[in-house]
């Protein structure tokens, strides 16, 4: 499906495909976030917080395609109430 960025935002930001429910890609892949948590959060100097979800997706930038600059997080005003992403994981793979 056509990727899509949050409410109010800008939609020439981000020109992808994303695709959700990976099967038992999904349990590897978050088994394997699990296991750099940790790590990655002490790397960071940030205290450890259990995550209450992870979120998996495979996102296709072909010819053209592009996710312009951003933040993962959000504060102040655009803060939504449970919202607590802090890591994101991201894994480039390349035809050639």
């Amino acid at each position: 499906k056509p990727s899509q960025v949050a409410e109010g935002f800008d939609p020439g930001t981000r020109r992808s495909l994303v695709l959700r429910g990976l099967g038992p890609f999904d349990a590897m892949l978050a088994d394997r976030a699990r296991a750099l948590q940790v790590e990655l959060e002490a790397a960071f100097g940030m205290g450890h917080v259990a995550p209450a979800d992870i979120e998996v997706e495979v996102v296709a930038h072909g010819d053209g395609g592009f996710y312009g600059p951003h933040i993962d997080t959000f504060t102040g005003d655009d803060h939504v109430h449970g919202d607590r992403r802090r890591l994101t994981l991201v894994y480039y793979v390349h035809r050639t």
